[in-house]
């Protein structure tokens, strides 16, 4: 799958980042809730961000990965971890080929991270209250369930 320019991304964002900004607008800049990128210290990042949003949304540029440990809100760890793993399996398929492969693929993992991958510990699914009752083999009863 290519990658998306710039000017893409832009355009898909651009609409519901600026409505939030509209809404935001008539108060006082310190009160406003804009929309929030945070972001570790690639560079791109922040030239990306500059050029396109710098005016309707913030920032907050060079938190690190571990972010909870220096005391901030979010972490990064397990978006980082996620996304290891759907480049290691990016490189094994070489590429998706089509944005409809890739739309499946991401829908299938996710499924799986939600389902399946958990060991002994409860999924997402199962805290959710979604549980479908899946046994001991839980992508192959995962599998069963789709295929009825």
């Amino acid at each position: 799958m290519h990658t998306t320019s710039s000017s893409n991304l832009k355009e898909r964002f651009r609409g519901p980042i600026h409505e939030v900004f509209e809404r935001e607008r008539e108060k006082p800049v310190k009160e406003r809730k804009l929309v929030t990128f945070v972001s570790d210290k690639w560079g791109p990042i922040k030239c990306a961000f500059n050029r396109y949003f710098y005016r309707i949304a913030k920032l907050v540029h060079g938190v690190p990965i571990a972010c909870k440990r220096f005391g901030l809100r979010f972490n990064n760890n397990p978006i980082e971890r996620r996304n290891e793993d759907l480049k290691q399996r990016y490189k094994v398929m070489r590429e998706f080929k089509s944005e409809r492969r890739a739309r499946a693929f991401t829908y299938l993992y996710r499924a799986i991270v939600n389902f399946v991958r958990h060991g002994d510990r409860e999924s997402p699914a199962h805290r959710a209250g979604v549980w479908p009752g899946l046994g001991r083999n839980r992508l192959a009863d995962l599998i069963a369930l789709c295929a009825r």
